[in-house]
């Protein structure tokens, strides 16, 4: 926690202050599944997004496209809604195998891999002159995986703290 604290009052005091066009940022998304992000922007309304995520006996990569509106104008000009789509790739290192709502036990452990398509919704706040963002998200995503076949995931909501550069 204090490495945190140092490294944001780093950022706010050493980091120069950057007018509202910038083309990347890069920081961490907590959530049910934690992950740290890179985003590159196309224009202001349009961006890629990476993620590598990962949780007990899991990794998982996600390429998002992402478009921004304003939002909440009457409160603010640095608010914007967020939406996207995208697909993610990974392994899971599972001793089980999940098949509509049973799961069966497995003698051992198995490595296996997933991919499937991913959705994003969300709001986000430009604090102004200091280069960071602050945003809340919803990420819908189903997966087909040899352990557990076809799996949605609905409530992967999460609050990200991102350096923009």
């Amino acid at each position: 926690m204090r490495l945190i604290l140092i490294l944001l009052f780093g950022i706010m005091f050493i980091a120069p202050a950057t007018s509202q066009n910038y083309t990347r940022d890069a920081g961490f998304r907590f959530g049910s599944f934690p992950s740290f992000s890179y985003r590159q922007f196309e224009d202001e309304t349009s961006a890629f997004e990476l993620m590598i995520s990962g949780s007990w006996r899991k990794i998982r990569f996600t390429v998002l496209r992402e478009y921004f509106s304003p939002a909440f104008m009457q409160f603010s000009d640095n608010i914007s809604f967020v939406y996207g789509y995208g697909a993610h790739v990974g392994m899971m290192y599972s001793n089980e195998y999940k098949l509509l709502f049973r799961t069966y036990q497995l003698d051992e452990w198995k490595l296996s891999p997933g991919f499937g398509l991913d959705a994003l919704l969300g709001f986000e706040y430009n604090l102004g002159d200091l280069p960071i963002v602050i945003g809340m998200d919803f990420k819908p995503f189903f997966e087909f995986s040899t352990t557990r076949i076809f799996y949605i995931f609905l409530d992967d909501a999460s609050f990200s703290l991102k350096y923009k550069f």
